[in-house]
């Protein structure tokens, strides 16, 4: 009979320590999922506050004013939440080619956008300078490009 309280004792043990190690993995596993996910989220933050920094480029008529060919205009960086930032810059290339680049933080991550956009005149002049103002249009439905991380 003693040998048999041995077996037990022994098989007891051995499922003891078994289910702690499936514990310990399935927390460890559990974190690692958390931390993907917060960072798909973050991925998915700076995505949205890159393209609306371009949308709010693309939008904004004034971006366009007095800008000549060759030059580029810094836009003021947009803070949408604590955490969350777009810097824009748009860059005329000629006389109806222009390009904006936007990035946009949030969290940990980062991404960017450029978009390939033909300036138009617009038909209704500009009050200050009574000349037609220029608005943005993509050169193709699938004009932009993301930018692969740092």
């Amino acid at each position: 009979m003693i040998n048999r309280r041995g077996v037990a004792l022994l098989l007891a043990l051995m499922v003891i320590v078994l289910a702690g190690a499936v514990l310990v993995a399935a927390f460890g596993w559990t974190r690692v999922e958390l931390r993907a996910g917060r960072g798909w989220s973050d991925l998915a933050g700076a995505e949205a506050a890159s393209q609306s920094g371009l949308a709010t480029a693309m939008t904004d008529r004034s971006v366009w004013a007095g800008l000549g060919a060759g030059q580029s205009r810094s836009l003021a960086s947009l803070v949408v939440g604590p955490a969350e930032s777009t810097r824009v810059v748009a860059s005329r290339l000629g006389d109806s080619l222009a390009l904006i680049s936007s990035e946009g933080w949030h969290g940990q991550a980062w991404s960017g956008v450029l978009l390939l956009v033909r300036l138009r005149p617009d038909s209704v002049p500009d009050s200050t300078t009574g000349s037609p103002s220029l608005w943005a249009v993509p050169v193709k439905d699938r004009a932009w490009i993301s930018l692969l991380p740092q």
